[in-house]
């Protein structure tokens, strides 16, 4: 069993601010009392909600992406220094040895082709001095809620001229270093189709009656491998194509079959379509599994490492699934930050 180190040390924070001793016999009752009135403000607190959960939504991103070697919260504990610190929310040690700070926002504005992120000068300035005390450098990962994607950007990049931060979406994208912690655009032929049968019921007075099965297809063809029919039920579910069904069959006698096909809504006509990338997909999964309707009903979903991992050793001979991986690459030029390249708009 856990021993629970975090709730013990904010009930010692307690015990000190109020010179409580910890073996006072009231002590449990009167930290819960303090915290419950604090924990429901944060319960309400949509901006504290929603921002929380797109730094679980990132955890759980990354570790199911699964390209690194250690990733771990950064911004636990007190930081001590002699000048002001804010530690950003995560480290990564990527497999080539390469170590970022991960500082991660959401953002939701109103009009959804005017997403931007603003932070000011001191803000910035307390990420950076803590990244330049530990030597590595700082990056930052927005979540796009409306649009339910991911970027990842060096901070240099977007310093504007006051020595605060402006990320635009449309800007972030070519710069994003998504791809390097794993992140791939799937491409495959559709549609897909999901389709459960269900044989007549049993008239002879028998108890046990048939189970219904299910297949799945890739443009008719039958997937037989579990890995094939694993990925393409996870991109039926949660990848981009729209979704019909389901559309009942009658086969006669009783019995019936219910489809559910995916297909994307304008064929490019190369053969393969773009279903989403890996990160999209999961944060479509991610959203399903902690919300109800527009409410947050949990910060801590699960992580997916089996979804994605397997693409990185994928079988594409023997697949039936036509998969095309795309692996995202960052534009590469030197490192000029945004406030620098719009003087042609001044």
């Amino acid at each position: 069993m856990a021993k629970d180190f975090d709730l013990l040390a904010q009930l010692a924070a307690f015990a000190r601010r109020h010179d409580i001793p910890l073996t006072d016999p009231d002590i449990a009752e009167r930290f819960a009392a303090d915290i419950a009135p604090r924990l429901r403000a944060a319960i309400k607190d949509r901006n504290l909600v929603y921002g929380m959960r797109a730094e679980r939504l990132f955890e759980a991103m990354v570790v199911s992406l699964g390209k690194f070697r250690l990733f771990k919260s950064e911004d636990n504990g007190v930081v001590h220094g002699a000048e002001s610190f804010r530690a950003p929310d995560f480290r990564v040690v990527m497999e080539n040895g390469e170590q970022w700070l991960i500082e991660v926002k959401n953002v939701h504005r109103a009009d959804p082709f005017d997403q931007v992120d603003e932070q000011g000068a001191a803000y910035l300035a307390s990420l950076r001095r803590y990244s330049d005390a530990v030597g590595v450098p700082l990056l930052i990962a927005h979540f796009w809620s409306r649009w339910g994607m991911w970027t990842l950007v060096e901070v240099d990049r977007f310093v504007t001229k006051d020595g605060g931060l402006k990320v635009e979406m449309a800007k972030a994208f070519p710069y994003s270093r998504l791809g390097d912690l794993g992140d791939v655009s799937i491409n495959l032929p559709g549609p897909l189709q999901f389709t459960v049968s269900f044989e007549p019921a049993q008239t002879d007075g028998s108890e046990q009656q048939p189970r219904p099965t299910a297949v799945m297809y890739r443009e008719g063809e039958l997937l037989t491998d579990v890995r094939d029919q694993n990925l393409a039920m996870i991109l039926l579910q949660f990848g981009e194509w729209p979704l019909t069904g389901p559309i009942e069959e009658d086969v006669g006698d009783g019995g019936r079959l219910v489809h559910f096909k995916a297909e994307p809504e304008e064929p490019s006509g190369q053969g393969f379509d773009g279903i989403g990338f890996a990160s999209r997909i999961f944060a479509r999964f991610y959203r399903e599994d902690t919300s109800a309707g527009d409410q947050v009903t949990q910060l801590n979903g699960e992580s997916r490492p089996e979804w994605f991992s397997p693409l990185a050793q994928w079988d594409f001979q023997t697949s039936k699934l036509g998969l095309r991986i795309l692996r995202m690459q960052a534009r590469v030029d030197d490192l000029v930050p945004e406030a620098e390249h719009g003087l042609e708009g001044e």
